[in-house]
């Protein structure tokens, strides 16, 4: 039986980014053959999130001072200088790969975690390794997270998305309330004149297709796509919460592992870069023999618990949006519109975390429940 100081499961984005970070003896034990694949994330991301990354401005495919939010014929601009950024996610996890291998970590390809044990042991088929620390960055599947007790229950959507070359008619990124288009929101984002994105969040996979084809139709008809060839689909499942615990015994816990993610959006790397880059310090004090593994969870606790607070708190208010079918979503654009609040109601609103933001700024509050209320008016 082999032993490391620290062996990681899952090479995504999670996995890489933290491992980044760590000195040490480090082992990652990825399911497929190559890092960055399969593709599944849009790449949106925030200028903030992007300075937490580290990593080259090449990166940056796209960057976006505007979005377009779209209920019927009523629009909500939400403004930025800029508001967001995409970055290319397989482009971005080869960076983080050729890191690792700087650092000297080892990677294990094509290999099947079966078993991960929180006393430090994990199963690849017949091989046993033990481990001073496990790092569990499993993807949306969570199966062993789930069986260390980490995750409860989720609220999961599908996502599809479709890479297409065509005519592009917007810089601004666009997204769709509308449920003849997906079952929560749906999304146009261009990536220079000749190609773009085009994705839905549904929870019954069945009902991709019609809805993907009527939001096609939408786009067509508004002018923001032409001549439309298809290059790749690609998505997964959107992980919205609630995040769970960070760990148990020698195994620490991150990502979709935890759904760890925006519960909003759905969006993961803004929590990730926020908890990998306390978290990996922590580990690196560890292995030097500064501090023991239970001062790791005592350092690390206040932090996550105040994470955990600020995306519990946004994912019991997407959870009431749920309930009342998004309604709330829609009369707050009509009404938004209805008092010409529509190009500033969204102004100095953190894209990393709406919701929260919005409730700590009693201005901001006020602003959106006179819009919603506008929007209740018949």
């Amino acid at each position: 039986m082999k032993s490391f100081d620290v062996c990681v499961v899952g090479g995504g984005f999670s996995g890489l980014y933290i491992s980044s970070m760590i000195d040490g003896d480090l082992h990652i034990f990825e399911e497929h053959s190559s890092v960055g694949f399969p593709m599944h994330c849009a790449g949106i991301i925030s200028p903030r999130t992007f300075d937490m990354l580290n990593v080259p401005r090449s990166l940056v495919e796209a960057e976006y001072h505007g979005m377009v939010i779209h209920f019927g014929d009523y629009k909500v601009y939400w403004f930025g200088k800029p508001l967001a950024l995409r970055v290319d996610r397989v482009g971005l996890e080869r960076y983080l790969y050729d890191k690792c291998c700087s650092l000297g970590h080892v990677f294990h390809f094509n290999s099947f975690v079966s078993n991960v044990d929180p006393n430090g042991f994990i199963y690849v088929g017949d091989l046993k390794f033990n481990s001073k620390l496990i790092i569990l960055a499993e993807g949306s599947r969570r199966v062993f997270s789930r069986r260390l007790g980490l995750v409860g229950f989720g609220d999961d959507f599908y996502g599809f998305q479709a890479l297409i070359r065509g005519g592009v008619g917007s810089e601004f990124i666009h997204v769709y309330i509308d449920r003849d288009f997906s079952d929560y929101f749906s999304w146009f984002i261009p990536i220079g004149d000749d190609r773009c994105i085009v994705g839905l969040m549904v929870r019954n996979s069945m009902d991709f297709k019609p809805k993907f084809n009527a939001l096609l139709k939408r786009l067509e008809f508004e002018g923001l796509l032409s001549k439309v060839h298809f290059e790749r689909f690609f998505g997964g499942l959107i992980i919205r919460g609630p995040i769970g615990s960070y760990g148990c015994g020698r195994v620490l816990a991150i990502g979709d592992s935890i759904q760890m993610s925006k519960p909003l959006t759905g969006g993961g790397l803004y929590p990730i870069c926020l908890a990998s880059k306390v978290l990996s310090k922590l580990i690196n004090s560890y292995l030097s023999g500064f501090i023991d593994l239970s001062d790791i969870s005592a350092l690390y606790k206040p932090f996550f618990d105040e994470l955990s607070r600020r995306f519990k708190l946004s994912f019991k208010l997407v959870k009431l949006l749920s309930k009342l079918n998004y309604r709330v979503l829609e009369d707050f654009i009509v009404g938004g519109c209805r008092l010409k609040l529509h190009a500033n109601l969204l102004s100095n609103v953190d894209y990393d975390e709406p919701l929260y933001g919005i409730l700590e700024d009693h201005a901001k509050l006020v602003k959106f429940f006179a819009a919603l209320l506008a929007g209740l008016i018949p």
